[in-house]
């Protein structure tokens, strides 16, 4: 199962069918064209995979067959959960636009891909500028039985714990749905200046600090007591690595234990929120000289069973399903990685066994 694929439009005009008329003229006479991407200039082919580029011109995750070939057919997954890049709606100004294109573009995801390919699982974009009206949106939506999350952007206006939000927690709690956070971009950089001390002057920079911002907001969110007050709440961090758990949780329970008269909301450990209530895609998977400290670190956090495999596609830094592991990871542990995880945590139904895979077993010895 592959917890992180990013479905595009092929233009902001896919959206017109499902706007108001006066949304359409932001469109047709204003000349909106989309919500501004990343300011950095990526690598080759503007940071995707070479091959993703559908032939009509569309950009990559526009084409529903290319996707197809290179998710499913080349790597025999059973499902896929699409996230999209509209998470940086929530960082537009015109908060009523915004709402608007929220529920277009919402309505497009359904139409586009969801009916079309029962292996396709979604996440409802959200505009978390208004608070309310999103959580209006997942009570409209959330019920659609291949809607499995919501997807956050990992810096927004406010930090992701603020109790602003609880209005959507509260709503995709109720609906069953789990809560991504995705990296987005947000006043230049995934990281804010006001986080890493500047604005990064190269993309390299801005890579590395997807972590950085995972971080705070993972912090944010144990601290200011969302996953105490959503104890159901389901949290999935994708792209954003995973080796910095232990140490996180580490410095939290010893931070905590010091100054926990601040925090009394509190009733446990900041691991133990974590190690209940969180998972993490498993893109991108940095495997280090010594493969056995990644193995100490997965145990660590009990990542055997917190992690979800994911393949990032269309991205220039793709994970293969074959490839993303040292073989010396333990089977059990690349089976749970792989499916067993994601198929618990979003409760999906058990994938057939291939026909020629049945045949196969019944006639082993």
């Amino acid at each position: 199962m592959d917890a992180d694929v990013h479905e595009s439009l092929r233009s902001i005009n896919d959206l017109m069918p499902y706007l108001d008329a006066p949304w359409q003229r932001y469109i047709t006479e204003c000349r909106f064209t989309g919500i501004p991407g990343d300011p950095y200039v990526a690598t080759a082919h503007g940071g995707r995979r070479a091959d993703s580029w559908p032939a009509d011109g569309g950009p990559p995750g526009s084409d529903y067959d290319l996707v197809r070939q290179h998710v499913f057919d080349e790597h025999n997954i059973d499902y896929l959960i699409l996230t999209g890049h509209f998470y940086r709606l929530s960082t537009m100004p015109q908060s009523d636009f915004a709402v608007a294109l929220m529920s277009a573009y919402n309505d497009w995801l359904i139409d586009t891909w969801l009916a079309r390919d029962s292996r396709i699982y979604g996440s409802l974009q959200v505009a978390l500028q208004d608070p309310a009206a999103t959580a209006r949106e997942i009570d409209r939506l959330g019920s659609h039985p291949q809607i499995v999350q919501i997807v956050l952007p990992c810096v927004a206006q406010l930090a992701l714990g603020h109790p602003a939000y609880h209005p959507v927690y509260e709503a995709a709690v109720r609906n069953g749905l789990a809560v991504a956070v995705h990296p987005s971009s947000f006043s230049g950089s995934a990281a804010s200046a006001a986080l890493v001390g500047s604005h990064p002057r190269t993309y390299l920079e801005y890579h590395q600090n997807f972590a950085l911002a995972y971080q705070a907001q993972l912090t944010n969110l144990v601290l200011e007591g969302v996953l105490d007050r959503f104890p159901e709440m389901r949290l999935v961090l994708l792209e954003g690595g995973f080796t910095w758990v232990p140490h996180l949780m580490w410095t939290l329970d010893a931070h905590w234990r010091s100054l926990q008269l601040e925090v009394p909301w509190l009733r446990r450990r900041p691991s133990e929120y974590i190690l209940e209530q969180v998972t993490f895609g498993t893109q991108p998977v940095v495997v280090p000289d010594d493969v056995e400290h990644l193995i100490q670190v997965v145990q660590m956090f009990d990542g055997q069973d917190r992690l979800l495999f994911a393949t990032d596609y269309p991205h220039w830094d793709f994970d293969s399903p074959t490839q993303f592991l040292p073989a010396s990871v333990p089977t059990e542990w690349r089976r749970r990685i792989l499916g067993s995880n994601a198929l618990q945590l979003y409760g999906l139904p058990q994938p057939a066994e291939p026909a020629e895979a049945a045949s196969a077993r019944r006639a082993a010895p």
